[in-house]
């Protein structure tokens, strides 16, 4: 989830920065280059297709949810609130997501 956060933050413009980004999540810049290169030649579903699937339960946003998300997210309305997320989620594709998944 860390690379939709990334996205996230960039999209909404609460973290403007490759760097920035880097710094918050832990990560080379090297690393969020790759995230970014990967998407905008791509999408999300490149963004999101080198995560390895672990055994056990199933992630509570799958990746063609996570992709309306992203799209939503780029839009200038966006949103402001993690809860306005969660309603999106749950209304627009059916996810009940905790706050912690969003």
């Amino acid at each position: 989830m860390e690379k939709i956060q990334a996205l996230y933050w960039f999209q909404t413009g609460q973290i403007k920065t490759v760097t920035g980004i880097a710094t918050a999540l832990g990560k080379n810049r090297i690393t969020i280059h790759r995230w970014w290169s990967k998407y905008q030649a791509g999408g999300i579903r490149a963004l999101l297709g080198e995560q390895k699937l672990l055994p056990g339960r199933k992630p509570a946003i799958g990746a063609e949810v996570a992709e309306k998300l992203a799209s939503r997210l780029a839009q200038e309305k966006g949103f402001k609130t993690y809860e306005q997320i969660q309603s999106w989620l749950a209304s627009e594709c059916g996810v009940k997501a905790s706050y912690s998944v969003v």
